[in-house]
């Protein structure tokens, strides 16, 4: 498969582009930089600018898929889906993000209280995006997979969960590596196993690894509990645990 990835040396970008290299694809890696992207088989590092929709047009064009790996809020979402539409590109797929994931039925977790305000404006428009995807007209085979509420560098396990729009859980919390996240999607792009519900509706798609799941949900999204102190250890300093939840790549 020949395959375009917008935002390849991002931290979802450069795992996406090893994985799409290791299993055989050609892939045009478009980046700001091209040269920060590491020489891998089958891929070509070019130069492109997320707002020049000319450009992307050009890059994109004569590929049988294309990846949007890019933040939401350092580039024009509805841009990058207009370059694909002109480039006759069929297959598209976006790398999501949590906060548009629903917590309970129609709760997303960017609308709870707990949901860092540092996040909100990605993960808005990460959003607004999903809406603009849902309102194509049929033009487009779209799939928007969104990683779980910690979404971080990890290991490549291959133990995973996929689910429709729902922030899946496991008795940990909710987190996927940006490798195991890969493989999700690469599998997604080679055989659109969840193109379309079961009523024939393009539907966006979760992630989360293949943990226990969760014995507690009142645990989700509220943070654990802190960690108890030792009682053997005769001085121990505080430990302090913060819950970070990544909608962004």
């Amino acid at each position: 498969m020949k395959v375009a990835l917008i935002g390849a040396s991002g931290q979802a970008g450069s795992r996406l582009l090893a994985e799409l290299s290791a299993r055989g694809h050609t892939v045009t890696a478009i980046a700001r930089h091209p040269e920060k992207i590491a020489a891998r088989p089958g891929v070509t590092a070019v130069k492109g600018d997320v707002y020049d929709k000319r450009g992307l047009v050009a890059l994109i064009k004569g590929h049988d898929a294309v990846i949007s790996s890019v933040h939401y809020t350092a580039s024009d979402p509805a841009l990058i889906l207009e370059a694909v539409r002109e480039s006759g590109v069929k297959r598209y797929f976006v790398v999501g993000g949590a906060g548009s994931l629903e917590v309970a039925p129609g709760v997303r977790l960017i609308d709870t209280p707990q949901f860092p305000t540092a996040y909100k404006a990605e993960a808005s428009k990460g959003a607004e995006f999903l809406e603009l995807l849902r309102t194509t007209t049929g033009d487009l085979d779209w799939t928007f997979l969104s990683p779980s509420a910690m979404f971080a560098p990890g290991e490549r396990t291959g133990k995973f969960r996929i689910g429709k729009d729902q922030l899946l859980t496991n008795d940990n919390g909710s987190s996927i590596s940006f490798e195991d996240y890969a493989i999700a999607a690469v599998d997604e792009l080679e055989k659109t196993a969840f193109l379309v519900d079961d009523d024939g509706n393009r539907t966006a798609l979760a992630i989360v690894r293949d943990d226990p799941p969760l014995k507690d949900p009142s645990r989700w999204p509220n943070p654990p509990p802190k960690p108890r102190r030792n009682p053997n250890l005769t001085r121990s300093r505080g430990l302090r645990v913060r819950r970070h939840v990544r909608t962004s790549r």
